[in-house]
């Protein structure tokens, strides 16, 4: 009798090799074109024409760190076990120190939602996951990872929580923090509160609160007249009143300059 045949862990580690070289090479022709349809053919993948373009990154504050915790290569490289495991023709991705991204054909056996792609890869990499996302046609691919990488980095440094960031999500602080007067005006508005370390901090935690007062002393743990003081010497350094509701517009709109200036 013949003895049984079982597959060796050498073909498994073959079949996944040549799966990872397929999709990244599709992957690196959609995001470097114009090679992408012949890529598709090559690979042995459906081509398509419509893509949701991911950017992700692992998400864990340095203060959230233990020893113990994995790090974000091997993050990254459970990301990419993940992926091999979604069949035949994994998702194309170009994973790569400090860039990450994904493609989602947006037609076949693929389409699927990107939340739901990004709380499967959390689960397997067991760590929290911050990713956004910009729909776009094959032969805009190029632009809308340069998009979506733009948005992680603002929702990184804006210290977003984990999760999937679409255009609506983040589109006034991008356009707030992009290179040029305004976001030079903006991020000035605050300077002269960078030496009152706490000023700072209760006006950012009053913003949060919606402007009351009393609020803002309990989330601080002050009494009020002391968060009134505060604020009224705020007023005095930089000319906006904390406590004016239309001023409100404009201390956000120069919170969110501060934060990406001095975040990330």
């Amino acid at each position: 009798m013949s003895e049984p045949t079982h597959q060796t862990g050498h073909g498994t580690d073959d079949r996944h090799r040549r799966q990872h070289d397929a999709s990244e090479e599709l992957a690196r022709s959609l995001l470097f074109p114009p090679r992408a349809a012949a890529a598709a053919r090559i690979t042995g993948y459906a081509y398509t024409d419509r893509y949701d373009v991911i950017a992700l990154t692992p998400w864990a504050p340095p203060v959230h760190r233990s020893p113990s915790s994995p790090t974000d290569a091997e993050i990254i490289e459970r990301i990419r076990a993940e992926l091999l495991l979604d069949g035949p023709d994994p998702l194309p991705a170009l994973l790569t120190p400090g860039r990450n991204t994904i493609l989602i054909p947006g037609a076949g056996r693929h389409a699927r939602c990107a939340e739901e792609l990004l709380t499967e890869l959390a689960d397997a990499a067991d760590a929290a996951l911050l990713a956004t996302v910009v729909y776009a046609e094959s032969e805009q691919v190029p632009a809308a990872a340069a998009l979506s990488h733009e948005l992680l980095e603002v929702a990184v440094r804006l210290d977003y929580r984990p999760g999937m960031y679409r255009w609506a999500d983040l589109a006034l602080p991008y356009h707030l923090t992009r290179p040029g007067p305004a976001f030079d005006r903006l991020g000035a508005l605050l300077e002269p509160l960078a030496p009152h370390a706490h000023l700072l901090d209760t006006l950012m935690h009053h913003l949060d609160t919606g402007f009351q007062p009393r609020r803002t002393a309990r989330r601080l743990g002050l009494h009020i007249n002391t968060v009134r003081h505060r604020l009224e010497r705020t007023h005095q350094l930089i000319g906006l009143d904390p406590m004016r509701p239309d001023d409100s517009w404009l201390l956000r709109s120069a919170l969110i300059a501060h934060r990406y200036r001095n975040g990330g």
